[in-house]
């Protein structure tokens, strides 16, 4: 079963492009098919700080809780996620809402791997159901060295979870 739901705006603003990162995919307003299917997906993201001379860049971190009723798991599962304002996973990008500069980023499942959709080098993230809750971790870096002026950035992505 397929399903889709959109993530909210990945938010970076202020004076050294510092912000409040909110990835949330709407575990409360979940489409008829993942309802029917018996699990829901959410996500939890940390702060976000960036200052472009930082040689780490910036980043944070988050957790994918796939949430599912007794009769649904074990099962296989996989979320892909969308490439947002850059249509490609493999090259994100969050844009200026004021000056549409681009911000480049990228999110990191627990192995290493890009989280996408499986295309250009990227993957979805695939895990076995065996509990009512499973948590699993990912980190979300801003490259570093980058030019960008005072604004508040953006990206909205789209996450599909397969089951």
């Amino acid at each position: 079963m397929r399903a889709q739901e959109v993530i909210a705006t990945l938010r970076a603003a202020g004076a050294k492009i510092a912000a409040i990162a909110s990835l949330a995919l709407g575990a409360v307003a979940l489409t008829p098919a993942i309802a029917t299917a018996g699990c829901g997906v959410s996500l939890s993201v940390g702060t976000l700080q960036y200052a472009p001379f930082d040689p780490s860049g910036g980043s944070f971190t988050g957790v994918v809780q796939i949430d599912c009723t007794p009769k649904s798991y074990p099962a296989s599962v996989q979320v892909e996620l969308s490439g947002g304002v850059g249509g490609d996973a493999s090259r994100r990008a969050m844009e200026g809402v004021r000056t549409n500069t681009k911000l480049a980023y990228q999110i990191y499942l627990p192995t290493g791997l890009i989280w996408g959709d499986g295309s250009n080098g990227t993957s979805a993230l695939s895990t076995t159901v065996t509990k009512a809750h499973t948590r699993i971790p990912f980190i979300a870096l801003v490259f570093p060295g980058q030019t960008a002026p005072e604004d508040t950035y953006a990206d909205n992505l789209v996450a599909t979870l397969d089951l």
